[in-house]
């Protein structure tokens, strides 16, 4: 094992230390992303690793970046607690100027401000002052073991749904829950030590389309990796015989 400390680390002993301790061959690039500070994608040919990391890493304590490496080494899960308690901490010293997105809602099959209005109206009392939006567009090139359908950032009031949703084969319902469930977590208490927490998991299951939504997942797990957000038309006009997929390791809220 490689023991180094941050006082006396560069690039060159950041990224052997990376590699060592993940066991995977790394492509490493530092950046000053005040936003992401660190994004990785397992690249098929060769079992590498694509790593971005924003340089207040090559100062992080051993302990958070034994984490990240075991993290990287898996390629699957959430951002280990101690890789996120070390990014909070640089955040506050740091704060990033995020640019507000651009929000969209109306997809080309489900319309995301007339189903929000719903749930915050039906399970919300109309309370929830949330923005929503679709995310990027979902790279058709890429193959993916994760998706995550959604996600909620307390501190824009923002929740971000993903456009792999807006599909016909995708029930109103099932996007309904999604934003139920994102929404959910802008009630969280501050400091939830887990997002999915067993408080969390009683409330989620009390919504009467919890069972239903589960088992649809489970049934079209291979559709929800695929990529979305086309019109139909758009969708026959790029048909094209499916390449063999991966192994689906799950999705992500």
């Amino acid at each position: 094992m490689t023991t180094i400390q941050p006082d006396e680390r560069t690039f060159h002993q950041l990224h052997a230390y990376l590699q060592s301790e993940s066991g995977r061959r790394i492509e490493m690039h530092l950046n000053r992303n005040r936003v992401s500070y660190v994004t990785f994608e397992e690249i098929a040919v060769g079992g590498r690793v694509r790593l971005r990391l924003q340089r207040v890493f090559l100062r992080a304590p051993e302990g958070v970046l034994r984490a990240l490496a075991r993290w990287i080494g898996t390629c699957r899960g959430r951002c280990p607690r101690e890789v996120r308690g070390f990014i909070a901490a640089c955040a506050e010293q740091i704060p990033a100027q995020r640019r507000l997105p651009r929000i969209r809602t109306r997809g080309h099959c489900h319309d995301l401000a007339e189903i929000a209005s719903g749930v915050n109206r039906d399970f919300f009392r109309g309370q929830m002052d949330l923005r929503i939006t679709w995310g990027r567009a979902v790279n058709a090139a890429r193959r993916v073991h994760q998706r995550q359908l959604g996600s909620c950032d307390r501190a824009r009031k923002l929740v971000t749904i993903s456009r792999v949703l807006d599909q016909q084969e995708v029930p109103r319902f099932f996007v309904a829950f999604v934003v139920f469930h994102e929404m959910l977590h802008a009630v969280q208490p501050e400091g939830s030590e887990r997002d999915h927490g067993p408080e969390f998991t009683a409330v989620e299951r009390m919504h009467p389309d919890y069972h239903r939504a589960v088992r649809w997942q489970r049934r079209n797990l291979s559709l929800l990796m695929q990529p979305g957000g086309r019109s139909a038309k758009k969708r026959r006009a790029l048909r094209r015989p499916p390449e063999p997929a991966g192994p689906v390791q799950g999705l992500l809220f």
